[in-house]
């Protein structure tokens, strides 16, 4: 049977009535057993029994089971607070369990098809489908191609397999503009009344833009936009802004950098797409890059390119990562911890054998084993493939492991947050103080000597802004069980840290170009023309912003310290709680506890109180914050790094390598259990894989022009037949366009929460914004018109002027995209345009023999040998590649 919705109803429906039950037992049984309370945690908010410990404090327990000692930067949970007692908690982590356990007994491409279902979008969210074009595209392969010469030598490129198969790609490189519909109306408006000349000042702190670039997680080869889309809606609802996510090619079909390569292009689709795009450009401080899992482990590879780039790219406001995926060696001790309070599997991720996942063998490294008995080590060989992702080979590559970056310094602010029961806790830990103090801990001798080009980095870069949140006993990338407490304070952090990046980047940027303007007036001669510095913004800079209640202090390079007050909007949100009592509801403004900004120490005024969304942050210490959360929101500081486990015992040159106890001989252990479950499909698929193998390496792979490369062992580029390299990759290639009976179950939970959503849509809004619309002459609020009659050279002049997306020049054919652009967007009305020189575009379309496209960015599409159209110039396979 298919892996689809009935099995996993079936294998998680008994879960979930286990769990219920427990929780049931567990309440009948706590009742029984209840004494008189003796008092309350402060911190809390909830009763506890005082008399747990001799002492009075409140007992706690590690993931050991061990108890500690009750201190406040203890890094042990609470035993009353731990997450798994929330019935919706333990009942998400209990069926995700579930669902990646059946998982395993299909191939990959099932579970890719399955993670790929098409989610029906809710009314009260703006979508809108989008291509990132091809120049954004040979824009970004321009500085990855120069980012390995120059890192890594003129062997950087060889190592990855060469410099065009990973430019090859079987369908455009597609994403979504998310948003709640209440922002998108209010950001209409205020373009519609600029337009009309109704607004001569800056647009309304509500209608400003703020943007999230969102690269989802999924272990690098599963999981889609559609998986991820409420997550990241919310993440745009919490911050008053709007996301991009990207649907990035995934592995094992697109290795790295594949999917490195269309991150970065996603990013320069924001910040400077191409003149006839509809896209304007988004200024790099209005962004935050945002993503989860391996999605945050691709976003700091990104941020380290960039910063790399020699300022030819901006950095961001900053970077939220949830729970980073950043050691694909397995190197830390937390991996091979009790797994009971994460959903990851602590022996890997194994499948049924198919055409894309496992690779034949051929792929080899050595590594030491010791033998615990007699300390004797010897050499052992590792030829099967352990991650999806890269190659075993690649595995301590500095793009692959960020974790082995030469200094992780002079980047954007992060915030880094996860959860203590994570079985990757200790890699997160380390990265962010690698971050905040980098030459403190370098990368190991064998890193080193393999990528001597890490130790320029070293020392060369200054400390980059940290905040590091751990939740006390929280899953991975517990934002997933989004109906959560952890998760809603998750939620509320990241949106802070967010709106704190962006208010921050912008007063940076518009004090160094107001600095800029008068050391131009000053200096400025005939012929000396000055370019615009591109790396003038704060987010180029590393001594990023710190922030106090209700106002942000700023650190420049002169270390003077200058304040700013908090945009409206951030304070409007610190302030707003959502008005339901359903899975969505969160705390009341009561708990959401803040400082009356009177002063003192920043630190014990924030902590000790609940996450709330005010827009600011606490004092950075060493270019570092601190702090754990317990599952009611109440922050605590984090214990010294002396006592903290993931640094006790630690051995540097041990961080980042392959070792062969541990992680890596379970994954072997397990693995070879499941090929022996699976060896005739096993023997199958190798035999025809070793055979393409060969064809394919003499006749320049399947493009047939790329002689001299070498591709990854899993890579699709790897086949010479194009129908078993096209079966490989259609569960990757046709992301979104399946539907089942996954749909039927989406479409039911939306009716079911409709009235629940109706207050966090922001119902009010929306009807005080479509009055708006309506008072200038709108008919619809999804369709805004403009009135008046003009010719199209008018339109042109005056859509330009008003900084809307219209080509300057070009062809009536350009034009004539724009203005339907425009018209989608509901900022024209062609009726009222007075020419009979519109050209009427043939009809385009991603792929030959697929639907047409009905919304999505169709400047930047090019006509085919065929006839049709194909955004980004996406490889058909067998087609030449012509990078």
């Amino acid at each position: 049977m298919t892996l689809g919705v009935p099995v996993i109803a079936a294998h998680t429906t008994p879960v979930v009535i286990s769990t219920f039950f427990k929780h049931v037992l567990r309440a009948s049984g706590t009742k029984k057993r209840r004494r008189p309370r003796k008092g309350a945690d402060s911190q809390s908010g909830e009763n506890l029994e005082a008399s747990a410990n001799p002492d009075g404090k409140p007992r706690r327990v590690g993931s050991d089971g061990q108890p500690g000692d009750g201190g406040e930067g203890d890094s042990r949970t609470l035993e009353s607070e731990a997450p798994e007692h929330e019935l919706a908690y333990d009942e998400g982590l209990q069926i995700v369990k579930a669902f990646l356990k059946t998982a395993k007994s299909y191939s990959v491409e099932e579970l890719q098809s399955f993670t790929a279902m098409h989610v029906p979008n809710p009314n009260w969210i703006h979508l809108s489908p989008a291509i990132v074009p091809q120049s954004s595209i040979d824009h970004s392969t321009e500085i990855l191609q120069s980012h390995f010469k120059q890192v890594y030598g003129e062997s950087g490129l060889k190592e990855i397999g060469g410099e065009k198969w990973w430019q090859i790609r079987g369908k455009s490189l597609e994403g979504e503009w998310i948003e709640m519909k209440k922002d998108y109306l209010n950001r209409t408006v205020g373009k519609v009344q600029k337009v009309m000349g109704q607004s001569e000042g800056p647009l309304d702190k509500s209608q400003q833009d703020r943007v999230i670039l969102y690269i989802h997680g999924g272990a690098y080869f599963f999981s889609s936009l559609d998986t991820h889309r409420y997550q990241i809606q919310r993440h745009a609802r919490k911050l008053g802004g709007r996301a991009f996510a990207p649907s990035y090619r995934l592995s094992p079909q697109y290795p790295f950098p594949c999917g490195l390569h269309d991150a970065l292009a996603s990013y320069l689709y924001l910040i400077d797409p191409p003149a006839e795009s509809s896209q304007a450009p988004i200024a790099a401080s209005d962004i935050v890059i945002s993503g989860d899992s391996a999605g945050a482990g691709l976003i700091l590879a990104l941020l380290c390119v960039i910063r790399d780039s020699g300022g030819k790219v901006p950095l961001p406001a900053g970077a939220c990562l949830i729970s980073p995926w950043v050691d694909l060696t397995h190197s830390f001790k937390s991996i091979m911890g009790d797994d009971s309070r994460d959903y990851i599997p602590s022996e890997g991720f194994h499948y049924k054998p198919s055409l894309a996942w496992p690779p034949i063998k051929g792929d080899s490294i050595e590594f030491d084993v010791e033998n615990p008995r007699t300390g004797e080590k010897h050499v052992k060989v590792l030829d099967d493939q352990v991650q999806m992702y890269a190659s075993n080979k690649l595995l301590q590559h500095p793009l692959v492991s960020p974790i082995n970056q030469g200094s992780l310094g002079g980047l954007c602010p992060l915030m880094i947050m996860g959860g203590s029961g994570e079985l990757l806790r200790d890699e997160m830990v380390f990265l962010a103080h690698k971050a905040a103090d980098p030459e403190a801990y370098p990368p190991s001798s064998s890193v080193l000597k393999k990528y001597p080009g890490q130790k320029d980095l070293i020392g060369k870069y200054p400390p980059t802004k940290v905040h590091l949140q751990m939740y006390d006993g929280c899953a991975h990338v517990t934002p997933t069980l989004s109906f959560t407490k952890p998760a809603k304070w998750m939620y509320r952090a990241a949106a802070n840290f967010n709106i704190w990046a962006i208010t921050a980047a912008r007063y940076n940027e518009n004090r160094h170009s107001h600095h800029h303007h008068r050391h131009h007036e000053h200096s400025h001669k005939p012929g000396n023309d000055h370019e615009f510095d591109r790396t003038s913004t704060h987010s180029s800079l590393s001594f990023p912003p710190e922030a106090i209640v209700h106002s942000t202090s700023v650190f420049h390079k002169d270390g003077q310290t200058t304040a700013i007050p908090i945009t409206e909007s951030a304070h409007r949100l610190a302030n707003e709680t959502d008005h339901t009592d359903d899975l969505e509801s969160e705390a009341d403004s009561s708990e959401c506890e803040m400082s009356d900004g009177s002063g003192g120490d920043r630190r014990s005024k924030h902590v000790g109180k609940y996450i709330s969304v005010t827009g600011t942050e606490p004092e950075f210490v060493n270019s570092m914050i601190r702090e754990r959360v317990t599952v009611h929101g109440v922050i605590r500081p984090m214990e010294p790094v002396s006592q903290s486990e993931t640094f006790q015992g630690l051995d540097l040159n041990k961080v980042g390598i392959v070792h062969g106890a541990g992680p890596i001989q379970k994954w072997l252990s397990s693995r070879h259990a499941w090929d022996k479950k699976y060896s005739k499909e096993l023997a199958s698929f190798q035999a025809i894989k070793t055979s393409e193998r060969k064809l394919a390496s003499q006749q320049g792979w399947l493009t047939k022009n790329l002689h001299g490369e070498t591709p990854p062992l899993s890579s699709v580029v790897g086949w010479s037949d194009e129908t078993h390299a096209a079966e490989t990759a259609k569960s990757v290639d046709r992301v979104g366009r399946q539907s089942g009976a996954a749909t039927s179950v989406m479409k039911f939970w939306m009716k079911a929460g409709e009235q629940n959503e109706a207050a966090q849509a922001g119902s009010a809004e929306i009807s005080s914004a479509e009055a708006k619309l309506k008072d200038l002459g709108v008919k619809s609020p999804s369709t805004v018109r403009l009135v008046g009659n003009e010719n199209l050279e008018t339109v042109r002049n005056r859509l330009i002027d008003q900084g809307l997306d219209v080509p300057a020049s070009g062809n009536d054919t350009d034009l004539e995209m724009a203005i339907r652009e425009e018209e989608k967007r509901g900022l024209l009305d062609r009726s009222k345009i007075t020419s009979d020189k519109l050209v009427e575009p043939k009809n385009r379309r991603l792929e030959a023999g697929q639907n047409p496209i009905k919304e999505n960015s169709i400047g930047e599409e090019i006509e085919g040998k065929d006839g049709s159209t194909s955004a980004n110039h996406p490889i058909e396979l067998g087609q030449p590649l012509e990078p």
